[in-house]
């Protein structure tokens, strides 16, 4: 018998399920949604819109905002189209999904957190349970991911600190 170092053919990859489509135009809908909101209600910056050949500040927004739109609308159509063209249900197992749920929560907690404890410290700390938390799915001693998450942190932040504050001056909350 006669040993070959041919690559092993695999199956073709398949399109991923409905619900993860769904997800994905949801997230962008989402986002989405905050932009508007935001630029609504903001009328400064939509002041100079439809006046003349100059559209103003708001013209960037909305090109993003309307193509973020219709992304999402498109994604969200195609997965309901997928899903329930079959007549298959939309399942998602969220217990797969809890510490993507806790980042994203996390992330949306920052602000907040910025504002009480303010930029380096709430930087740190986000940026440090989330290393550690994704450092969790390591074969490594704990200790060890503590370590890196600890170190990479302090990096990070510095990192920002200096880019935002120093280099470009931006002001934040609590500095």
């Amino acid at each position: 018998m006669k040993a070959t170092n041919e690559p092993a053919t695999s199956a073709p990859l398949s399109p991923p399920p409905g619900w993860l489509n769904l997800g994905a135009g949801l997230f962008f809908l989402a986002w989405a949604l905050l932009g508007w909101l935001s630029l609504l209600g903001t009328p400064e910056l939509t002041a100079t819109l439809g006046k003349g050949p100059d559209p103003g500040p708001a013209l960037l927004p909305v090109v993003v905002l309307t193509l973020l739109s219709v992304g999402g609308l498109a994604i969200v159509g195609h997965s309901l189209y997928r899903s329930y063209g079959r007549f298959g249900p939309c399942l998602v197992a969220w217990h797969r999904h809890r510490l993507a749920v806790a980042l994203i929560a996390s992330l949306a907690a920052l602000p907040s957190l910025m504002s009480w404890i303010g930029f380096a410290a709430a930087v740190f700390l986000t940026l440090f349970s989330w290393i550690w938390a994704l450092g969790l799915k390591q074969s490594q001693p704990g200790w060890r991911i503590a370590l890196i998450a600890l170190l990479s942190s302090a990096v990070i932040t510095g990192a920002f600190y200096a880019g935002f504050v120093v280099l470009i001056r931006v002001p934040f909350p609590g500095l």
